[in-house]
Order: C-alpha cells, then structure tokens, then sequence
C-alpha cells in the first residue's frame, strides 16, 4: 500500500489520459517533456489505445488505471470494460456508468464491480500499457468501506501500487 499526500506535488499525473486525441497528444507531449511524471487512464474510453500505443514506445513512462465506476461528463459518456448484462448493478437506465458517486455506492453489486475493475485492468496489460498503479476516478471506491477493501484487495492481488489520499485513510483506520 502507497498513501500519497493530495497535492504535495511528489507525483504529478494528468489525469484522464485516453478521453479524446486532444487530450491524449496534450498529456503525451507533458509525459515526453518531463513536465509530469505519470498519467491516469480510463479503461472504459474510446481512445485507448492510443495510450496503448504510446505506453509500448515509451515503456518508461508510468501508467495508473484510473479505475472508472461513475460517468459524470456530459458528452463524454461510457459504460464499463464488461458486457453491461455482466454489471448491471453499476448500469444507470441509460445504459452508462452512474452519472454521480451516489448513484453509484447505492446500487453497485460488490462482486459485480470486483470483476468490472478486474477487467479493468486485465484490458490495460493485454493492450501493453505499463502499469504502474491504480487510482480511484471521482474517488468513488472511497466513499463506502466494502468497496474500499475491493479497491485495496485489486493492488496487491495485482502487484500494483495504489493511490489512496492522507484524507481518505483517517475513515477507514477505525
């Protein structure tokens, strides 16, 4: 387990790398210049393998899967790396990822989302990204200790490191 300060500047990452070809070329050129140590992915998004591609040419370069339970953006929506028959828990009406953390932890299947962010990052390695870590998108794998400990349980199970922030820890020490 790796607990990391929010913003003591040690790791700086971009964040959701392989949203579109604007950001993936914006958060290359940050990676390729040193003006950021590593970047976070969603799995679940339509440029991915994009990051693939450029995660086997710069094997250096550190990946985290932005695990990806909630789908908030406007015009950017998904649903997960699985069949949405396989997770239906964490499935809104419309056929996405919940659009907010509360939708989320109120319906969300614990053994349904623990195969949904396996496939997470089992997508990540047979693509070739270069894992590093593994993040929580939103933070929702935070806000309810079951899915927590599945969070946690991934990373060693996985040989990863894992983000969690100071704040984070204090809730979950009791």
């Amino acid at each position: 387990l790796i607990s990391m300060p929010l913003f003591h500047g040690h790791v700086s990452s971009v964040p959701f790398a392989s949203i579109t070809n604007s950001v993936n070329n914006a958060s290359f050129k940050s990676l390729l210049e040193g003006n950021v140590n590593s970047a976070s992915v969603i799995m679940t998004s339509e440029r991915i393998k994009e990051v693939a591609e450029f995660s086997k040419i710069n094997p250096e370069i550190d990946f985290g899967i932005h695990l990806t339970v909630t789908s908030e953006w406007k015009f950017h929506k998904w649903d997960g790396v699985l069949d949405s028959k396989e997770i239906q828990s964490l499935i809104n009406k419309n056929g996405n990822l919940y659009e907010n953390k509360k939708g989320f932890t109120l319906n969300a299947d614990r053994n349904e989302l623990k195969k949904e962010l396996q496939a997470q990052i089992d997508l990540a390695k047979s693509l070739g990204i270069n894992i590093s870590h593994i993040d929580s998108h939103e933070g929702a794998l935070f806000y309810k200790s079951e899915f927590f400990k599945i969070y946690l349980d991934l990373a060693k199970e996985n040989k990863l490191a894992v983000f969690v922030p100071d704040i984070v820890t204090v809730q979950f020490d009791k």
